[in-house]
């Protein structure tokens, strides 16, 4: 129950990281050329999934 628990509040999380980069993609394509924008935004994403496994490790029962 508290690892289900624990994931629940880590997919939120990242929903709403999800949601806050969309916003901050939508800015930088506005003021940024779109396709320096798309490349940030994936660059962005690349390091929260990093981040996010780092931190998922001692959470995972198996480990």
């Amino acid at each position: 129950m508290f690892y289900s628990y624990h994931w629940m509040t880590l997919i939120a999380a990242v929903i709403n990281i999800c949601f806050q980069l969309k916003i901050i993609s939508l800015i930088k394509t506005l003021v940024i050329p779109p396709k320096q924008a798309i490349f940030s935004f994936l660059f962005f994403i690349t390091l929260i999934t990093d981040k996010m496994i780092v931190f998922s490790l001692p959470m995972n029962p198996i480990i």
